[in-house]
């Protein structure tokens, strides 16, 4: 006989089954593994128990390479929950990375997850987030059971959430270089998490998807304004913050749907005037209106923090502003896009919310016509 060389094959003891009969390794990527994906193939992964059923239960302290300290201790639901971070969720917040913070492809899912175990509110909030994403994959398709209710899920979600945020307040009284990746960390996983709550809950109503929307809004223009301040120490930490807009972003916010932005804010100039009886606020808002016109800068940049009080507030001139200048434009940009699992309601709905919100003040800026 001829003495060949036989071929050498990646083992995949791990893998869906077409990786497997294939003989070569898989990604163990769900919906479907990367093989999968590219050959349009069934995949094992896309059903979420026939999925963890494969995987072994110490995958993801194996793949971390965690630091030789103690981590944290966790137990077997918290494994599964920092396995479906690291394998699933961290994927989506790379494809649909935070906006304007620009981090490294392991960013999400290696050095956050290993960070996290080294910090108990990073931990709790990659935990709730991994939660949600979980009942999100079960409900979209359609493997919840009453074992499995999303009320129940969402509960044990925002308990981790929760405890999150009563960690980070007892333990962090200051930005540090020590804690600002964490702490950013925190910040980005709270905003995603705040918004992934608003798709999933069946009983909100238009009034509490604004609510929820203004509370986003806000607490991301703190932590954009807040994390600003140290760019230094972000960027030794590998992560850049973009202030301005590329030049494609800055045409498109120029002309967006036929009307440019000086025509709108002419029309709300007007409102403004007929509107707003407070002539410190009619001010405040003329400014804010007119910051919103330099489509260079991120409108985080601009915006005076008097003008985010009265958004706080819910009042109307405020909420037209916004209205017309982010939540309209916000929508549009995701439409053009994949959509984040994150935003799949706020991605038809939320305008249609605020523009209920807002009734005849916002029929008025519609109909309004101006030379």
């Amino acid at each position: 006989m001829n003495g060949g060389t036989r071929k050498s094959h990646t083992k995949s003891r791990n893998g869906c089954s077409q990786c497997k009969r294939a003989r070569v390794k898989c990604s163990g990527q769900a919906p479907k593994c990367s093989r999968c994906g590219l050959r349009n193939l069934e995949c094992d992964f896309a059903d979420e128990r026939t999925r963890s059923r494969i995987l072994r239960l110490g995958w993801t302290h194996q793949s971390l390479t965690l630091p030789s300290l103690s981590p944290l201790p966790l137990a077997i639901e918290q494994q599964g929950f920092l396995q479906h971070f690291v394998e699933s969720t961290s994927n989506s917040l790379i494809t649909h990375d935070i906006k304007h913070f620009h981090t490294s492809r392991s960013f999400w899912r290696v050095e956050i997850p290993r960070e996290a175990l080294r910090c108990d509110y990073l931990l709790s909030s990659i935990l709730a987030l991994s939660a949600i994403h979980k009942t999100h994959l079960l409900h979209a398709s359609g493997h919840l059971t009453p074992h499995t209710s999303i009320e129940h899920d969402i509960n044990r979600s925002l308990r981790l959430h929760q405890a999150s945020v009563s960690q980070f307040t007892a333990s962090v009284p200051a930005i540090t270089r020590e804690n600002i990746m964490p702490a950013l960390a925190l910040a980005a996983l709270s905003a995603v998490y705040s918004c992934a709550l608003a798709q999933l809950l069946p009983a909100l109503t238009p009034t509490d998807h604004v609510d929820q929307a203004i509370s986003v809004l806000v607490s991301n223009y703190k932590a954009l304004r807040l994390f600003r301040g140290h760019k230094p120490w972000l960027g030794s930490s590998g992560i850049e913050i973009e202030d301005r807009d590329g030049p494609d972003m800055v045409y498109d916010r120029g002309k967006r749907n036929g009307l440019d932005l000086a025509m709108k804010a002419r029309k709300l100039r007007i409102i403004n005037d007929s509107a707003c009886d407070d002539e410190v606020e009619k001010a405040m808002y003329d400014v804010a209106i007119t910051a919103f016109l330099d489509i260079h800068a991120h409108w985080t940049l601009k915006i005076p923090a008097e003008f985010m009080d009265c958004v706080q507030q819910k009042k109307p001139m405020a909420l037209l502003v916004l209205n017309v200048f982010v939540v309209q434009v916000e929508e549009a940009e995701i439409g053009e896009g994949s959509v984040p699992w994150f935003m799949t309601f706020w991605k038809e709905g939320l305008k249609d919310c605020v523009s209920d919100h807002l009734g005849s003040l916002w029929t008025d800026y519609c109909e309004l016509e101006v030379q």
